[in-house]
């Protein structure tokens, strides 16, 4: 009997410890909305970090830790740290009307060239609280190095510091000044592309 009683305590727990994995793995395989997606391996191995922050960070939240913003935020600084720039492009980190941004050249464009490009004025997701340029560094230098374009990303400010419409009103600024001054970076303000994610 005492040898049935572990058997079936050890079938108990280990049917909880199946229910709870198989439930977080489905919780991070399943994407809503996913139909006509072509990639959807790539997809959900993008999202699945991001869920588990947020579960992280909900679970911290709930016991009085921190906050779930300060959780997110976090770990875009660890990301931050831990990205290397191993560029096919030129990039200079500079300030456009007191707005930093990070501008990408790929490798066919020659400073000294008094020709103007195409541009593409990127705006990194992170629904206007987290995320940054090293978020989606890979993103932007990827766009430089296949169009052949400049790549201008913004690195506007977040909330809950700074709070929205802050964000959106640094991306204008930034935009604006490239229209009507695109020249000083090369840039034609003619074929100027507004691109993103999210925000």
């Amino acid at each position: 009997i005492c040898c049935l009683e572990i058997m079936v305590r050890f079938a108990q727990k280990f049917a909880l410890f199946i229910a709870i994995t198989g439930s977080l793995f489905g919780y991070l395989y399943h994407i809503p909305h996913s139909e006509g997606i072509d990639e959807l391996g790539k997809v959900r191995f993008m999202s699945a970090p991001m869920k588990i922050i947020d579960l992280v960070g909900t679970v911290s939240e709930a016991f009085g830790i921190t906050t779930k913003v300060n959780i997110l935020k976090s770990c875009t600084k660890i990301l931050k740290r831990a990205t290397r720039r191993n560029m096919n492009a030129q990039t200079e980190d500079t300030e456009i009307n007191n707005v930093p941004v990070r501008i990408y050249r790929s490798k066919q464009i020659d400073d000294k060239e008094k020709s103007l490009h195409p541009a593409i004025i990127y705006y990194h997701g992170g629904g206007f609280y987290m995320g940054s340029l090293e978020t989606h560094n890979d993103i932007t230098k990827t766009l430089a190095k296949l169009t052949g374009f400049i790549v201008i990303s913004v690195d506007y400010r977040l909330a809950p510091e700074h709070p929205f419409p802050t964000g959106l009103d640094d991306c204008y600024q930034v935009t604006k000044y490239l229209f009507d001054h695109g020249k000083k970076f090369q840039i034609d303000h003619e074929r100027i592309v507004l691109a993103g994610d999210s925000a």
